[in-house]
């Protein structure tokens, strides 16, 4: 069983462990490729047996969607700084392609991932996973 806090959300330490092992799982896509990012090489990498990133995620689709979640956060909270300064529509142009540009050369291990994650994983459905995704900011658990 999961750890839940009492009002039945995860705890601080379940969040802080799914991120780095997302982290993890990111590093490694990014490093050998999506198909030879096993829950082994990713459990490696963090440092962790096998069995505890199985704890915290029931499959790999499940971990590839919380990469997936994690990068377009860190996208967002990496871009909004630059687009809220930017007031004119040629200023917004600017600071988003120069953002992006800068989040890809800061947060590549991300970046790579997500390519990796649209090009190669599907769900159980054989759908490609990115298909099956909840839109972003609607709050729907994926």
């Amino acid at each position: 069983m999961r750890a839940k806090a009492s009002d039945g959300r995860r705890t601080f330490t379940d969040l802080a462990r799914r991120a780095q092992i997302a982290q993890c799982a990111a590093e490694a896509i990014a490093a050998v490729g999506y198909a030879d990012a096993s829950m082994a090489e990713i459990a490696r990498r963090a440092g962790i047996a096998k069995s505890v990133v199985s704890y915290h995620f029931s499959d790999k689709a499940e971990l590839m969607g919380e990469v997936l979640r994690t990068a377009l956060a860190t996208y967002a909270k990496f871009m909004e700084p630059r687009m809220a300064g930017a007031t004119s529509a040629s200023g917004k142009l600017r600071a988003y392609l120069t953002g992006t540009a800068d989040y890809v050369v800061k947060h590549r291990s991300l970046h790579v991932a997500v390519i990796e994650i649209a090009f190669n994983a599907t769900s159980a459905d054989g759908r490609p996973l990115v298909a099956t995704m909840p839109p972003a900011g609607t709050g729907a658990p994926g």
